[in-house]
């Protein structure tokens, strides 16, 4: 771990925990939630020292968060592990470990899965559904557009999120064992403040505008209404299969009447 015995993460570092950390469900089990998916991103720097199987232990135990938040667990727990901190005491290595779990899961969930995923999800599955409606009508249209939409979409949602990871590894590094103080940053209320704002714009924009094509077609009206209510479904954290289905029934129950 020689590289990581300053007070900084090296860039290549950074990259190499980012990408391996994309696959840190992969390993999902009920005893120990992520932890297994921690011990295959941190093995490169666990499997040549010679405290190694203490710190498989230490790393591979119970822990549970977002996986975009994992980095500030990553970092911190890179940090520790270099320090020497699980061989000096073991157990309140583990104790302090299991108690990222709450916060990074929290923290979470609340900015990404009800906030950001949402409102990415209706601005560009909006923006696929008027070009595949003008389509479908023979209207101007390009269904290069719809594989564009894709791709920026990719990139809008993770672009910010690879950013963010790439600043909590740093954060994260530097503040070691007190890597939960930074959950008082004075960013984290800014952002949420944003996000909701960012919310709350684009699901009145996009009602508004299906207010505005229904006087050109009223059942796009209601493709666009269906958006709006699966938005909301979303952030009140009911699974997004669930809300689809939901909204497509009733949808259609509405076209059934009409």
């Amino acid at each position: 771990m020689s590289e990581t015995e300053t007070n900084r993460l090296g860039v290549f570092t950074k990259l190499r925990l980012i990408w391996r950390s994309l696959w840190i469900q992969v390993l999902l089990n009920y005893k120990t939630m992520q932890g297994a998916g921690y011990l295959f991103i941190l093995w490169p720097w666990l499997k040549r020292s010679e405290h190694r199987k203490n710190r498989v232990g230490r790393v591979s135990g119970f822990l549970n968060g977002h996986p975009i938040f994992s980095s500030f667990a990553l970092g911190a727990m890179l940090r520790r592990l270099s320090d020497g901190d699980a061989e000096q005491d073991p157990q309140e290595f583990d104790q302090w470990r299991e108690s990222l779990s709450g916060p990074l899961g929290m923290v979470g969930d609340s900015l990404i899965w009800e906030r950001w995923k949402p409102i990415v999800l209706c601005i560009m599955t909006y923006a696929m559904g008027f070009q595949a409606y003008y389509l479908y009508m023979n209207l101007v249209g390009n269904p290069k557009w719809i594989v564009a939409d894709i791709l920026i979409t990719l990139l809008l949602y993770n672009i910010p999120l690879i950013a963010f990871r790439w600043w909590a590894l740093e954060r994260s590094y530097e503040s070691g064992r007190n890597v939960l103080a930074l959950g008082s940053h004075s960013a984290l209320p800014r952002i949420q403040k944003t996000l909701d704002g960012s919310a709350a714009f684009v699901a009145g924009l996009v009602l508004a505008l299906g207010i505005v094509v229904s006087y050109i077609n009223a059942s796009m009206f209601f493709f666009v209404v269906a958006y709006v209510v699966t938005f909301f479904l979303i952030r009140l954290r009911i699974p997004t299969s669930i809300s689809v289905l939901l909204v497509l029934f009733v949808y259609l129950g509405i076209g059934f009447i009409l």
